[in-house]
């Protein structure tokens, strides 16, 4: 019960791909919860005046707009860090920044080096 030579190398990456199967999607993840967090920055821009009156409910007077507007500059920055994070894995995760001009790894030595 010998398996077919397409079963066997179905699943597997190729020689000398170097990267696991599953990083695509880990960066694919990064890249979408990013976007998430771009949607609640613009959700919570949207409803800025809702969520100002329920902090000035609450008793935190004149306090509550800078809370607010903390709360847009911090889920600004952490879409942007997580773009960032995205991005730089997806470089290294595509081999492009080891790669020299000549298709070779740059850490390699070549045969004519003086």
């Amino acid at each position: 019960m010998k398996r077919r030579p397409e079963q066997q190398t179905k699943n597997r990456r190729p020689h000398g791909s170097g990267r696991p199967p599953w990083i695509k999607w880990f960066v694919w993840g990064v890249l979408i919860f990013g976007g998430v967090l771009v949607l609640w920055a613009l959700l919570l821009m949207a409803t800025r005046g809702v969520d100002i009156g329920r902090f000035v409910d609450q008793g935190w007077g004149q306090y509550a707009d800078v809370i607010v507007r903390n709360k847009i500059k911090a889920l600004w920055h952490g879409a942007f860090m997580t773009f960032c994070a995205g991005g730089a894995l997806w470089f290294l995760a595509t081999g492009k920044g080891l790669r020299s001009a000549n298709g070779r790894a740059s850490a390699r030595p070549t045969r004519y080096s003086s």
